[in-house]
């Protein structure tokens, strides 16, 4: 039997721009053996009602004032949910983030502990120049690579790094379109320390239990926080 997998992440109403795609996407994935689950921290019922009426399964979390707060309480949802229903392996998929059809498949396909596929965000730049400060901005590959060399260190990949087909090993990455086994959502449970995001400490702690993470560039998906439209951009 194909291994069984959960496809989710948290959520909330500030992400209705994109749940059109997303529901569209997440239900044509071909990987013949996976179920959805999305787990909604907004203040009220209404876009878990908007969720629920694309057919997919919602689990309604509690609100909490810090987005960081509300974040990592919801993936430890989806975690708990993982690990007590029999599934192999969790696709952290943000909603945000529009994978290939066959995204499942092509992760498993390297049999790793924990695999992220390449989406690209908006990063700004300040930079000194001619004794003024200068914000640049760019788009960079959310994956950051080990400096030869010297340990613990590393930096931002750039699109150039990724740009040929290959399976690498990173240091770190988001967990926007990252495929965890179950061995490893076992030993490590989502956690911040309500200033960085759960993403920078999940890979950390793999880092610090020597968990390899690996990145395969062969997956490139759409980060529709590139067209975010300007009136959900401050929530």
């Amino acid at each position: 039997m194909q291994p069984k997998v959960l496809v989710g992440c948290p959520t909330y109403s500030g992400m209705e721009y994109c749940l059109d795609k997303y529901a569209k996407t997440v239900k044509s994935l071909t990987h013949p053996n996976y179920d959805i689950l999305l787990v909604d921290n907004s203040k009220d019922n209404s876009y878990k009602k908007k969720i629920e009426g694309y057919g997919i399964k919602v689990i309604k979390d509690e609100f909490k004032e810090k987005p960081i707060d509300r974040v990592v309480s919801s993936r430890n949802i989806l975690r708990e949910h993982a690990l007590s229903n029999g599934y192999d392996c969790l696709l952290s998929l943000e909603q945000d983030v529009i994978p290939p059809r066959n995204v499942i498949e092509l992760l498993l396909r390297h049999k790793k502990p924990a695999i992220t596929g390449i989406y690209y965000k908006p990063f700004r730049l300040r930079i000194k120049f001619q004794n003024r400060e200068v914000v640049r901005k760019s788009i960079r590959p959310l994956i950051y690579k080990f400096i030869p060399g010297i340990k613990d260190k590393f930096h931002f990949c750039t699109a150039k790094d990724v740009a040929d087909p290959k399976l690498m090993r990173i240091a770190a990455s988001g967990i926007g379109c990252m495929l965890i086994d179950k061995e490893t959502l076992s030993k490590i449970p989502f956690r911040s320390d309500g200033t960085v995001f759960d993403d920078n400490f999940f890979c950390e702690d793999l880092r610090n239990s020597n968990i390899p993470l690996f990145a395969d560039t062969t997956v490139k998906c759409m980060h529709l926080i590139l067209n975010k439209p300007e009136q959900t951009k401050k929530e």
